[in-house]
């Protein structure tokens, strides 16, 4: 069984896959991980310049979201992206706090964000599509429809105070002390730690997220 816990799987081979799926617009793989030291197991691919998705998606459980569930690993030189193999249903998204929550959080690590990228997978919601290589400019990440239909009367910068209240309420923050510049601190300390399990080469991110938190509690 997989910890998909973002971290790098190895190399890949092609007699360690064994078949390909199309289910609903994702390519599903069945793969023979046992020469890895894993079972074998259905997972959808999706090739990426680096890390950063994988990171992004270790950081949500912090701020109160479900995670996707991820690892990287390397086929024929290029590096590929593995989440889980389950079925991820596109159903109409609510228009709630915590689906308000998961586009902040989309916002606030400079993913591109439309409603197609919110899943329902089992009785969950989760994020998906966070393929991107780098951070993106701010105000240039959430699409008009979902700006119109999930913040037209509720700021992304009150979503994303909900999410900083959620890292506190797990521990990642004293509440007793909790500034702008301490809750910075402590969210660049989250971010490297992340970072330094999943992949030290990531960690040029720290300073672009820390950047968009503070421009976003201003």
């Amino acid at each position: 069984m997989l910890p998909w816990d973002g971290t790098p799987l190895g190399f890949l081979k092609d007699d360690m896959m064994i078949n390909i799926t199309m289910i609903q617009g994702f390519r599903y793989h069945y793969l023979d991980l046992q020469e890895l030291g894993h079972q074998k197991v259905v997972v959808i691919m999706r090739q990426i310049r680096n890390s950063y998705p994988c990171v992004i998606d270790e950081l949500k459980e912090y701020f109160g979201l479900v995670k996707t569930g991820t690892h990287s690993i390397r086929y024929k030189g290029r590096l590929y992206l593995l989440i889980p193999g389950a079925i991820y249903r596109r159903v109409p998204v609510p228009s709630q706090e915590s689906i308000r929550n998961i586009f902040a959080f989309r916002d606030l690590m400079g993913c591109r964000t439309y409603l197609s990228h919110i899943r329902l997978r089992g009785e969950e919601y989760v994020s998906l599509a966070e393929y991107g290589s780098r951070v993106l400019p701010r105000d240039n990440c959430i699409s008009m429809r979902v700006m119109k239909e999930y913040f037209e009367q509720y700021s992304i910068s009150q979503s994303v105070r909900n999410l900083i209240s959620c890292m506190i309420e797990n521990g990642r923050h004293c509440k007793s002390s909790a500034g702008i510049t301490n809750i910075l601190m402590d969210f660049r300390a989250l971010v490297e730690d992340t970072v330094d399990r999943v992949d030290p080469d990531c960690i040029w991110i720290s300073s672009y997220l820390v950047d968009r938190l503070e421009c976003r509690l201003s």
